[in-house]
């Protein structure tokens, strides 16, 4: 029993490295906890892109009842839903762009690595720094293009020239809301890289 106690206060007395980090109140960049905000930014970009991966899983499983559908309508009833093409269409491109940041967040874009790959410490973050500001300078051309889209497909009532009359700004809307999360997921990537106790992800 004794034994056991003395464990305890020595766990109380010399916290791990990790945890005084944690606690560390660091001024106006803290929150009450002593949280540092470049940790609670990152995190809350991070659910957020989370949140958009899960809504790309959810159109893949509608383009996949969509597809099933018509099959069964096609081979039963020699028929169509005349839109599953379109529909298809939507989804193809609403999800890979509502799934880009989270897979940014995870390491799984494709990048070509052949001079990050030769440099470390300092100036490896450097590069990381400068490709993710040179990606978001490009994602920000971007999003102000799909907005002037949208905007000009919702005044005018645009709509798709199928059988469903989709108004367009539904789809470009999903499309700018997607690569405004890749616009936030590069600026996490930054704080990544300029403040390292962000980098840990918020569960």
């Amino acid at each position: 029993m004794t034994q056991k106690r003395s464990f305890r206060t020595s766990t109380l007395e010399f916290p791990s490295d990790q945890h005084r980090r944690d606690r560390q109140i660091t001024g106006p960049a803290a929150d009450k906890e002593g949280i540092p905000m470049s940790k609670l930014i990152v995190g809350t970009i991070d659910r957020l892109c989370r949140i958009g991966a899960y809504l790309a899983c959810a159109i893949l499983v509608g383009m996949v009842g969509l597809i099933a559908y018509e099959i069964f309508l096609r081979s039963v009833f020699s028929t169509s839903t005349f839109v599953m093409s379109e529909f298809v269409g939507y989804g193809v491109a609403s999800a890979t762009f509502l799934a880009l940041a989270d897979a940014l967040r995870t390491g799984d874009v494709i990048r070509v690595g052949l001079l990050l790959e030769r440099t470390q410490g300092l100036a490896r973050r450097l590069l990381e720094v400068v490709a993710a500001l040179v990606g978001l300078a490009s994602v920000t051309v971007l999003i102000w293009f799909f907005w002037l889209r949208v905007i000009r497909a919702w005044t005018r009532g645009t709509v798709s020239s199928s059988l469903a009359e989709v108004p367009i700004w539904i789809p470009e809307g999903i499309i700018m809301v997607g690569l405004g999360l890749l616009a936030l997921q590069l600026i996490a990537h930054v704080l990544r890289q300029i403040a390292p106790v962000a980098a840990r992800e918020v569960t």
